[in-house]
C-alpha cells in the first residue's frame, strides 16, 4: 500500500456512509488514505454487471435522443478541497435548457437511499468540477428500469446537505485512524482483505420465551 499525498473520496462510497448504509469508518478511511489497498475477490460477476450497466445506459440515451447528452468520462471531475479530493463521474447528463440539465445514474437491483444521495453529490460536483457545467443547475434521476425511475429536484441540493457531505468527507480525510466496527452484515460485503477483526459466517440466533 502507498499513502496518498491527499485523501481521495468516491461519491458512491461517500453516499453509503452519509445514509448509514455502511458504518465502519475504518474501511472508508483506508480507501481514502491509501492506494492499492489489498482487496478480496469480488463476490459478483463484474463482467456481467458491466454488461447490464451498459445496457441501462443505452436505454437512458435512447429515451433522451431529443436532447444533447454527455456520457461517463465526459462528466469526470476532481474537486480538491483543503482536506481531500472528491472525484468521480456521472453516468449521463442531458441538457434541458440554457445552463440546465438532468443527471442520470443507472442502477440495478433494489432502490436504496444511498443511490439518491450519490446523485445529489453529482448535482453538487459537476457545476464545480467540470468546466462545461460551470454555472449550471441540475435535477437528478436514479434510473433502475423503464418502469422505475426516481427523480430528484434541484431544490433537494440544500446548504444542509452540502454541510453534511463536507463533514463526512473530513471524517474520511482525518489524520486519526478510526476504530474498526465489525459486524456480520457489513463485513460480509466488505472487500478489504487485511482487516484483523473481520467477522465471517452467520450471526448466531438465540431463543426466548418472553414473546
Amino acid at each position: 500500500m502507498e499513502k496518498r499525498e491527499h485523501p481521495y473520496v468516491w461519491p458512491s462510497l461517500l453516499a453509503q456512509y452519509m445514509t448509514g448504509e455502511k458504518q465502519c469508518m475504518w474501511a472508508a478511511w483506508m480507501r481514502a488514505q491509501y492506494k492499492d489497498v489489498p482487496q478480496l475477490p469480488r463476490g459478483y460477476d463484474e463482467e456481467a454487471w458491466q454488461t447490464r450497466h451498459t445496457a441501462l445506459l443505452q436505454q437512458i440515451r435512447d429515451d433522451l435522443s431529443a436532447y444533447p447528452t454527455f456520457v461517463e468520462k465526459q462528466n469526470k471531475f476532481f474537486i480538491n478541497g483543503a482536506s481531500a479530493t472528491l472525484g468521480g463521474n456521472a453516468d449521463i447528463v442531458a441538457q434541458s435548457g440554457e445552463k440546465r440539465g438532468t443527471i442520470y445514474d443507472a442502477k440495478g437491483g433494489r432502490s436504496k437511499d444511498a443511490d439518491m444521495t450519490q446523485v445529489l453529490i453529482y448535482m453538487y460536483a459537476l457545476p464545480r468540477g467540470v468546466k462545461r457545467y460551470e454555472g449550471w443547475t441540475f435535477d437528478g434521476e436514479v434510473y433502475y428500469s423503464k418502469s422505475d425511475q426516481r427523480p430528484i429536484p434541484a431544490e433537494a441540493l440544500t446548504p444542509e446537505f452540502i454541510e453534511r457531505m463536507g463533514t463526512m468527507v473530513r471524517r474520511f480525510a482525518s489524520e486519526i485512524e478510526p476504530e474498526r466496527t465489525p459486524s456480520f452484515y457489513e463485513c460480509r460485503f466488505c472487500s478489504l482483505a487485511d482487516c484483523p477483526e473481520r467477522m465471517s459466517g452467520e450471526q448466531a440466533q438465540t431463543t426466548t420465551t418472553d414473546f
